[in-house]
């Protein structure tokens, strides 16, 4: 006889039970996690809504968005419709309200006013946000990528940009994704992006300057300075068309031509800065070294920190022999630039110039630290150090020089010399024939030195040799 707990057929029914029982826990698990995650959701959800309707508030936005929003409704029955609403609705009311925000920074944009308390909202709401077209319309989408852009998010710019862009393309949208792909470091497809700002009828001014610089910095010399000189016929941009193509022609070699920029944009803005700038750096190379000076005194006059400014001052100083003065201005220079070496070379040559050797060859050691792979400067503190009867340190230096640019025919004359002074002629012999087969007319300074009589007779001896050969 089978006893009752070893009924199979109650063994069987006490077995779905339990399977049961042990369902419907997990359910009410499940439907608890729900309830708290929803409430979770619609706690955070009634926060954003509460605290971007009440910043919302503060700005007149056109009575039919405040009334569709029920934006500042404070009635009873909108306060009871508020509580009562489901997760889904509270995301499509934050979602309507995200795209009042992008409506109204639209507008703010055309009218050429961005407010600044709207901008950092719309920063807090939207930059962790993706773009989506059931929530925002294509010209607010390129609104907020025009925003992103302003307040130093291209990132977000190439995003919301791209997102407007693929929606419904325009120059103007197109100019905002030029502009944040060339903030990004992305200048080819800036550059495509440029292009297709300037192909329409309605271009802005501003997207044919974006477009030659880009053009110039891509190598396409021909076709960047085609479009500046076209944007140069343009009012509203020739000051800035004539800086940059003032700058290029400089950079050429072609001063004719950077006068005559430079005159155009001069007569569009006589007193813009940047352009008094290029024009003494003119003034600086076409060895019209007194205007020069008198430009430079006068536009420092008025920003005397101006380190361009000051730098030019000063190599307008040298080259016109004021020793003194270009030393104070260099001193100036490295003043307000210790972590660039450009000032300090340049106040190394001013020393040299002075003689004054022993503070040269400070100024180009410190400026051999901060560029370390400039063969010239190394040649330069050589020479300071030879100039300071240091011969074994200045071959130190010139031979470092060599080893980062070989064939330097002056490099090879200073070993020479050095080499010389230090009593070893078979090597000042070898280092003065190099010298010589890179260029031959230092000739004339090796034999101005009076140390190398004997090298240059035997050096003529066997040049004789040769022709009679």
């Amino acid at each position: 006889m089978t006893e009752p707990g070893d009924d199979p057929i109650q063994r069987k029914v006490h077995r779905l039970a339990a399977v049961q029982l042990i369902s419907i826990a997990i359910l009410l698990m499940v439907v608890a996690i729900i309830t708290i995650l929803q409430t979770g959701t619609m706690r955070d959800l009634s926060g954003r809504l509460a605290t971007l309707e009440a910043r919302l508030s503060e700005f007149e936005l056109p009575p039919a968005e405040r009334n569709a929003l029920a934006i500042g409704d404070s009635s009873k029955e909108a306060m009871t419709a508020q509580a009562g609403e489901s997760v889904d609705k509270r995301k499509e009311r934050l979602a309507n309200l995200h795209a009042a925000l992008l409506s109204t920074s639209r507008r703010m944009l055309q009218n050429g006013k961005l407010d600044p308390v709207i901008t950092s909202i719309l920063l807090e709401e939207l930059l962790d946000l993706q773009p989506d077209p059931a929530m925002f319309e294509p010209r607010a989408a390129g609104a907020a990528a025009r925003i992103f852009l302003l307040a130093g998010f291209p990132e977000a710019g190439v995003q919301w940009g791209t997102y407007a862009m693929d929606a419904a393309g325009s120059p103007s949208t197109a100019l905002t994704l030029a502009m944040a792909h060339d903030q990004v470091g992305n200048k080819t497809r800036a550059l495509e992006y440029a292009i297709e700002a300037t192909s329409g009828g309605d271009a802005q001014p501003e997207a044919f300057l974006l477009r030659g610089r880009l053009e110039l910095e891509s190598g396409l010399l021909e076709e960047g300075e085609a479009t500046l000189r076209e944007a140069l016929k343009n009012d509203e941009i020739a000051s800035d068309a004539a800086v940059l193509l003032t700058g290029y022609f400089l950079e050429q070699g072609d001063d004719v031509s950077a006068r005559q920029t430079l005159s155009q944009g001069l007569k569009a803005t006589p007193e813009r800065r940047e352009l008094l700038r290029l024009q003494a750096m003119l003034h600086l190379i076409q060895g019209d070294y007194t205007d020069c000076i008198r430009l430079c005194a006068s536009l420092l006059q008025s920003k005397p920190a101006d380190a361009s400014i000051v730098k030019t001052h000063g190599e307008a100083l040298l080259a016109r022999g004021d020793l003194k003065a270009a030393v104070a201005a260099f001193e100036r220079l490295v003043e307000l630039e210790p972590d660039r070496a450009a000032g300090y070379d340049l106040l190394g040559l001013a020393l040299l110039a002075q003689v004054e050797p022993e503070r040269a060859a400070q100024a180009f050691a410190r400026a051999t630290e901060l560029e370390p792979t400039a063969a010239v400067t190394w040649h330069r503190l050589g020479v300071a150090l030879a100039n300071s009867n240091n011969c074994e340190g200045a071959l130190g230096a010139l031979d470092r020089s060599l080893e980062l640019e070989e064939n330097q025919a002056e490099v090879h004359f200073a070993r020479a010399v050095c080499l010389a002074r230090l009593n070893n002629e078979v090597e000042a012999e070898k280092a003065l024939v190099r010298a010589l087969a890179l260029d031959d007319s230092l000739i004339e300074k090796a034999q101005a030195a009076g140390i190398f009589d004997e090298l240059l007779a035997e050096h003529e001896a066997g040049q004789e040799n040769d022709a009679e050969e």
